[in-house]
């Protein structure tokens, strides 16, 4: 339902809602349960050529589209098998017809055949073994057809050295009128040889020599030109490895500028004499090559990925401005494909998910990069040569890998834009992959965005309390199965604040029950640290258990703790020095004050409050410092991340937000300061919500969406909760912040595996760090539990709402549902004769 609007339906009008959803069930467009996967984007067609196929990025082109009888796109791989295949896929009819040209030839994906089509239509198909002792190929018996092939025949003869025949790289050249193959020959080095009538090979020649052992090298045929972009060697081999260019023009090897690098008879060139487009020397990070192609002023476009120290793989894009060569991250790549467990030997760390040009408009790029865990196929767009990009997704919510993009030669507008691998992969020769065809929608369509601000579209399906119920049960047996004892330290205590969330915003008594015996188990006592604000966490609970009724002594401890604190003042940029306190023990000293009647203890919050604001406070960014260490050097210089900005990071910044939501919702109205409050939390919300990732999570590093490419959910779903509670109290706007927090809803019921697990929780830190799928902690379980009680507080008073009303009030505050109210119980009382520790 929409958190603005929900229109009430009459009987007739539910039912046919429901079979709607029923047979979109059926269908698979809407998942079920928060452990399914999502569907693909609307406005996208995913078509499967093959189950069982694979490619190596180098031996281009691998997909060709030709219009002439036919409008027709032809692919080729290798099987798992080791058969090399060649298919074709009719763009008017969708047919897919494949050929098996040689069965059994050999199980690498480094022996995956590339494609040419002749000018009369004919189509020739090139394969050699890894490393192996010819190039073969055949030709297509009629045009456009590929049921039909003429014998087998061999390339060329075997040049001298050691190292073989590997990924061959056809072009067609106009001027020359012949066909040049590339490929990597005898001794590593890149090769060529060429035919004038596509029959008959000349003797071969080697083209370059590199700086290492084994330069890599793309091809690609624009024009006149046969652009190059080659790397001095093997990244394992060459810690500088770096990526170079030439191309071939009017019979000679030139520069990007035009400059004579050689001709023919001056073959071979070194790698040092063309064009350095990176260094991986000066840079401190080898690099690998993995496409290059021609803008439409035919100048050179190379895309690369980038290897620095801890195994990160990061994404570049190279382009020659006319007169010099300008260098642009995308987007980091995460770690290696395939992934492997800790401790497990990396098969080849060099192996990133992959990226490609549109070799039509190579101001796309198409990518691989885990989201969520699993390599997703994503389209990136720069319109200033590299500088800026958006991005929308071709693959989401996968179960298994999308890797190796690569966009069909030649292509047009009605035909596949994109192919790629999905499936299984251990090394080059076990795999078990498909090779899937995909037609990537608008950028709105994607995203599923809506004309209407604000207008709720959720993603996924799913039942809010549902999810809930599971991650309590889920944390709560993790408990027990570890032999956990209930502690009143700040992980266990804001898990149980989560959990009173969830109870206050459902009335469901499994949540009282599971806080009310961790409150007794804990003998009703804060921390044993009586000044530190993580151990005065836990009053938080006791208080909000105690609001319930029953006897005062459960809340004795909390306040004698903050008794000594009142007697005995101090500054609050000593004693919360570090930002994720303001989360911790304001909110107990306000609801305390609030409780009790006493002003002193939010008068002291506020003093301290604001003291610590003052100096973790970045007015510019309006976001906090996690602590002294995240703002200066011990000589005075200021931290920097890899991108150099500034060290904000995502969950001691949600732990401020939600503690401010926090402390407002238990100020009075006429709290001198309150404005204050508001204040932040309105600059806050609005800095938090331009920082969200375009899967509904924030990273770990606010200000470096790309530096910590894994998500964080347990910063998001503070950040979820806090403007979900700002909305219903209508401190936010509505249309603005309700699709933030709908997407943010999204990305974290994402994260939640079908058992109830919550993934990506960064362990206990001082800063921004990685996480993984497989990471989870209670305090990220009970910040997922405050986000859902205020989303579902907020679906409540949608539904509730006429449809005039747009969800809101008459006094302009969310609606609530009157249909669940908390039930109010005794707390059980607290035993005598404890003490502060």
């Amino acid at each position: 339902m929409s958190l603005l609007r929900a229109p009430r339906l009459d009987r007739r009008a539910r039912i046919v809602a429901l079979l709607c959803v029923l047979l979109l069930v059926a269908a698979g467009a809407v998942p079920v349960g928060g452990g399914v996967r999502a569907a693909p984007p609307a406005g996208s067609e995913h078509r499967e050529l093959t189950r069982d196929g694979a490619w190596c990025w180098f031996g281009d082109p691998r997909a060709v589209t030709h219009e002439g009888q036919h409008r027709r796109t032809y692919v080729g791989w290798v099987s798992s098998g080791g058969s090399i295949v060649v298919a074709s896929y009719d763009h008017e009819t969708s047919d897919v017809q494949t050929f098996a040209i040689r069965a059994t030839f050999q199980q690498n994906d480094h022996a995956s055949p590339s494609l040419l089509v002749r000018p009369d239509g004919r189509i020739v198909i090139f394969y050699s073994c890894h490393r192996g002792s010819r190039i073969n190929y055949r030709v297509s018996t009629a045009p456009e057809d590929v049921s039909s092939w003429g014998e087998e025949k061999i390339v060329g003869a075997r040049l001298d050295g050691h190292g073989g025949y590997t990924y061959p790289s056809p072009a067609l050249s106009e001027d020359e009128g012949g066909v040049f193959l590339f490929f990597r020959g005898a001794g590593y080095q890149p090769s060529l040889l060429i035919s004038s009538d596509g029959e008959t090979w000349d003797a071969g020649r080697e083209v370059l020599r590199g700086a290492g052992e084994r330069p890599y090298a793309k091809y690609d045929a624009a024009g006149s030109a046969i652009h190059m972009a080659f790397t001095d060697g093997h990244p394992r081999r060459e810690p500088g490895n770096g990526i170079h260019y030439a191309c071939y023009d009017g019979g000679e090897f030139r520069r990007a500028d035009g400059s004579k690098i050689a001709g023919m008879d001056g073959l071979p060139f070194d790698a040092d004499s063309a064009d350095t487009v990176y260094n991986g020397a000066e840079s401190g990070a080898p690099a690998w090559v993995w496409d290059v192609a021609a803008d439409h002023l035919g100048r050179p476009v190379i895309v690369f990925a980038v290897f620095p120290a801890g195994g990160e793989h990061r994404y570049k894009y190279a382009r020659w401005s006319g007169t010099a060569w300008e260098n642009h991250e995308i987007v980091a790549a995460g770690s290696c494909f395939p992934t492997v467990s800790e401790g497990e030997k990396r098969f080849e760390p060099h192996y990133s998910g992959g990226l490609a040009l549109d070799h039509e408009d190579p101001s796309v790029v198409y990518l691989s990069r885990p989201v969520h865990g699993v390599f997703e196929i994503e389209r990136w767009v720069t319109e200033d040569g590299g500088i800026t990009w958006r991005w929308e997704a071709v693959t989401r919510g996968s179960s298994v890998n999308n890797v190796r993009p690569c966009v069909p030669r030649d292509r047009l507008t009605d035909g596949p834009r994109v192919l790629w691998m999905r499936g299984d992969y251990t090394d080059y020769a076990n795999y078990s992959t498909a090779i899937v065809a995909g037609v990537v929608a608008t950028r709105g369509e994607v995203r599923g965005e809506s004309d209407e601000p604000g207008a709720f579209r959720p993603p996924e399906a799913t039942d809010t309390e549902d999810v809930m119920r599971r991650l309590l049960r889920w944390q709560l047996a993790q408990f027990e199965a570890r032999g956990e004892a209930p502690d009143p330290g700040w992980k266990q205590a804001v898990f149980m604040t989560g959990v009173m969330g969830a109870y206050e915003a459902t009335g469901d008594e499994e949540y009282r029950d599971a806080a009310l015996a961790w409150a007794t188990s804990t003998g009703w006592l804060p921390g044993p640290r009586a000044r530190h604000a993580d151990d005065h966490c836990a009053g938080q609970v006791y208080i909000e258990l105690r609001a319930g009724g029953g006897d005062d002594r459960a809340i004795d401890a909390i306040r004698r703790t903050l008794d000594a604190m009142v007697a005995e003042p101090r500054s609050g940029r000593v004693e919360w020095s570090w930002c994720d306190a303001l989360f911790m023990a304001p909110p107990a000293m306000a609801r305390l004050s609030r409780m009790t009647g006493d002003p002193a203890y939010a008068d002291l919050m506020d003093v301290m409050w604001w003291d610590a604001h003052d100096h973790l406070y970045d007015p510019a960014e309006h976001l906090f410092y996690r602590d002294e260490r995240s703002m200066r050097r011990r000589d005075g210089s200021v931290p920097r991340s890899w991108h150099g900005n500034k060290i904000l990071w995502s969950r001691g910044n949600g732990w401020v937000l939600a503690g401010t939501a926090r402390v407002l919702a238990a100020l009075p109205d006429d709290f001198s300061s309150r404005p204050d409050y508001v204040r932040l939390f309105s600059d806050m919300a609005k800095r938090v919500a331009s920082l969200q990732g375009e899967d509904g999570l924030w990273r770990p590093s606010l200000l470096d969406p790309h530096e910590q490419q894994p998500p964080e959910s347990s910063g998001s779903a503070l950040f979820c909760y806090a403007l979900a509670w700002g909305v219903r109290e209508g401190l936010l706007d509505r249309a603005t912040y309700v699709p933030v927090i709908e997407k943010a809803w999204d990305g974290l019921v994402s994260a939640v595996d079908d058992d109830g697990k919550l993934g990506w929780v960064q362990g206990v830190g001082r800063g921004p760090a990685f996480a993984s799928r497989d990471q989870s902690a209670p305090y990220g379980v009970g910040a997922f539990l405050l986000a859902g009680s205020e989303v579902l507080r907020l679906e409540r008073a949608a539904a509730t709402a006429s449809p005039d009303e747009s969800g809101l009030g008459r006094s302009g505050e969310a609606v609530e549902s009157s249909e669940r109210r908390p039930v109010v119980h005794p707390v059980v009382e607290p035993p005598d004769g404890r003490s502060q520790p």
